[in-house]
């Protein structure tokens, strides 16, 4: 469609669900490509969003390595789902490392990340969604961070956010939303507020899959290429051996207070 946003055009968009799929491969939207690379996704996102638009952008890596954690994102945008469970049915309960792995790498697109706590609901033995928390990795106030939350793919929970938080015993809490592929619609319904945004960050990619940057830092540029010197930059290096930077869209924090009867 390119008639919704004046001429940029939306790969794939339902005008009845107002949302709209950009499929974005790897090497063509990034900086080898793009002139406005750091900036091309958020600014399409922004217009989407002045209309009322919900844009989910896909990686093209995403696409090959997690197609079904992507069609269940997209079903539930759509407000599509296999399965439907209330919380106030589901069993509250604190949950082990290892289980939480499991969980958030099949069922969360950015996969595992360490936490303090982990906690899940329940159905039987069966672990329906689940919830993370830690110390914020990225605030100096060090207050409590929901790290991750997931429910199984193609799965509803009614009320499930809430409940986790409630049971978790956390009073405060803070959050970021990865704002190409979601809005804040689902925290703000549970009582959250949109408090800042961070500008996009950046990946490395060779066209065929997108790397953390932080697997680029200088230093380990330097051990890992040694016909490097130390005179060049981290990107130099990384041109240099074909990786280019994409980037995402940002995110939005968001945080989250009990409320006390």
């Amino acid at each position: 469609d390119r008639k919704i946003l004046n001429g940029k055009e939306l790969d794939i968009y339902i005008p009845n669900k107002k949302v709209a799929i950009e499929y974005n491969g790897d090497i063509w939207h990034s900086e080898a490509y793009k002139d406005n690379a750091k900036i091309v996704h958020l600014e399409k996102t922004l217009l989407c969003e002045k209309l009322g638009i919900r844009l989910i952008h896909i990686f093209s890596d995403e696409w090959e390595l997690q197609q079904e954690i992507i069609k269940s994102l997209i079903a539930s945008s759509l407000g599509v789902y296999q399965k439907k469970y209330f919380a106030r049915k589901l069993i509250f309960k604190e949950i082990d490392m290892i289980t939480a792995k499991n969980f958030f790498n099949k069922n969360h697109i950015q996969g595992f990340t360490p936490a303090k706590n982990y906690y899940g609901l329940f159905d039987g033995n069966n672990l329906i969604q689940a919830a993370s928390f830690g110390t914020n990795r990225f605030s100096k106030e060090k207050n409590t961070e929901l790290v991750r939350m997931a429910s199984l793919l193609n799965t509803q929970v009614l009320g499930g956010f809430s409940k986790l938080l409630k049971n978790a015993n956390i009073t405060v809490c803070e959050s970021y939303i990865d704002r190409r592929l979601f809005n804040s619609a689902g925290y703000l319904a549970s009582g959250w507020e949109k408090v800042g945004e961070s500008e996009p960050r950046y990946f490395y990619t060779n066209g065929k899959i997108r790397e953390n940057r932080q697997v680029y830092m200088k230093q380990s540029c330097l051990r890992k290429w040694p016909e490097c010197d130390s005179s060049m930059t981290e990107h130099e290096m990384c041109l240099m051996h074909g990786l280019y930077r994409i980037y995402d869209c940002g995110t939005i924090k968001m945080n989250w207070k009990l409320k006390l009867k």
